[in-house]
């Protein structure tokens, strides 16, 4: 059995869903590097998972432990220590 020759269509449609991958790539880069910048002055007082829980209390309001863990893709009893940072702020 032979395999079939791509159609123009489908060889448009293709190379379009590669573009689109690779732009998408692309801003997703951008933002990471965004987000490493927002994190380059704080290093010292805050960890990457308080900084993603800050991320998701910021952006959805108060939650409780398990909501939050659920948020963060994580089980409640490995969630970053938040009241460390909120207590350094003080």
């Amino acid at each position: 059995m032979s395999a079939r020759k791509p159609t123009p269509e489908h060889q448009l449609r293709d190379e379009s869903v590669a573009e689109t991958t690779k732009a998408v790539l692309a801003a997703s880069r951008a933002l990471v590097g965004v987000a490493v910048r927002s994190l380059d002055g704080i290093e010292d007082s805050i960890t990457l998972p308080q900084y993603r829980a800050l991320v998701v209390l910021a952006s959805r309001g108060e939650q409780n432990v398990g909501v939050l863990a659920e948020a963060l893709e994580i089980h409640p009893s490995t969630r970053p220590d938040c009241a460390t940072v909120s207590q350094s702020r003080d």
